[in-house]
């Protein structure tokens, strides 16, 4: 079931009034409406979608970015697309600490950590979160 689709201007303002409409959209759906869910999709949407008007389309409002939200029941799927050259996740360093704790990559861990999957083709950024396997707490 799709819950939310949109094309999205790259400015972060447009990033912070469609992640309120989602968190809106999302609290109506009772498996979803749960502190630590939306918590962690709250932060998801917010790092994925600034990376792609930052990385992906370089804040050049002539470009969109795309959203779809999908609940295939227990997956909340979620795939942004932007129209930059191509974006790209490098988790070679993720045992290298001082790699990790650079600013610019930080959020990309915390998503991971967050129980996400992410998966970076191209142009494409598609997480999923299993809603049955997140624990209670934050």
């Amino acid at each position: 079931m799709i819950l939310y689709k949109n094309k999205i201007e790259s400015t972060f303002e447009a990033v912070h009034e469609t992640v309120g409409e989602i968190m809106e959209q999302l609290k109506l759906v009772e498996m979803l409406n749960r502190e630590n869910i939306l918590f962690r999709v709250n932060f998801m949407l917010r790092e994925v979608l600034n990376n792609a008007v930052e990385h992906g389309n370089k804040f050049d409002e002539k470009k969109a970015v795309e959203i779809e939200i999908v609940l295939e029941e227990p997956l909340l799927i979620t795939i942004v697309r932007d129209e930059g050259e191509g974006i790209s996740l490098d988790m070679s360093h993720e045992h290298n600490m001082d790699y990790i704790l650079r600013e610019r990559q930080r959020g990309m861990r915390l998503v991971k950590e967050y129980q996400f999957k992410v998966d970076v083709n191209g142009t494409e950024v598609r997480v999923v979160l299993n809603v049955d396997s997140v624990v209670e707490g934050i």
